[in-house]
Parts: C-alpha cells; sequence; structure tokens
C-alpha cells in the first residue's frame, strides 16, 4: 500500500473516531439489550441463519479505483412478515451515502427496537 493512502486511511480512522465518540456522547440512551437466547429464539421465526453461498470468483485483484460500499438494513415485523425500514450505505471512507427510511406497504405489528433501533 502506497504511504500516502496508508497515511490518509489511518488520518481518516481518527476522524471517525472522534465522530463517533462525540455521537454517542450526544446519542440518546441505547435501547434494552436483548438477551442472546432470546435473540436466537427470535431468529429461528425469521428462517435464520440464511443459507450461505460460495464466491463465484476465488480472489479479486485490489484496485485503487474499485469503490467498495457497506450496506445496512434494518427490519420491521409487518402483517406480511419480515419488511425492509431503513437501509444505509458507506463508501470506503466511511462516508454516508444513503440513508433511507422505507414505509412498509404492510401494517407494523413490531418495530423490533432492541434489534433495529427503529421507532
Amino acid at each position: 500500500v502506497p504511504r500516502k493512502k496508508l497515511q490518509k486511511v489511518k488520518e481518516n480512522a481518527k476522524k471517525m473516531k472522534k465522530i463517533s465518540d462525540q455521537a454517542r456522547s450526544s446519542a440518546p440512551p441505547a435501547p434494552p439489550i436483548m438477551p442472546m437466547s432470546d435473540l436466537c429464539m427470535s431468529s429461528l421465526g425469521e428462517e435464520y441463519p440464511l443459507a450461505c453461498t460460495a464466491a463465484t470468483v476465488k480472489e479479486y485483484k485490489a484496485k485503487w479505483d474499485r469503490r467498495v460500499f457497506g450496506i445496512d438494513c434494518e427490519m420491521v415485523k409487518t402483517t406480511a412478515g419480515s419488511t425492509l425500514a431503513r437501509v444505509t450505505m458507506v463508501d470506503e471512507h466511511c462516508k454516508c451515502v444513503l440513508d433511507e427510511f422505507v414505509k412498509p406497504k404492510e401494517d407494523v405489528l413490531d418495530y423490533l427496537t432492541p434489534l433495529s433501533g427503529t421507532r
């Protein structure tokens, strides 16, 4: 990895930690944590764990011109089952490029707030 890029990654990591610490200090209190046994039992009703699929390519060559994204989805329980309620996407610099709530067509039965943070 070129030295300049490595230094930039380290600087970005420090900035993200500072932002994260500031957000934590001003954030509302976290919802109560669900015991692991309850989490495991609730996942059975949602047909988890999902089946794994193998990658079609064993190895990808690293290229600096490629974009990398991370995606997180929050789900709610509706009359139709698990339904998307929020999608968030960050780029390789941890910059948020998408953060949208999605209104389910069906009636929401449970926001699953302890798991999703959605209210």
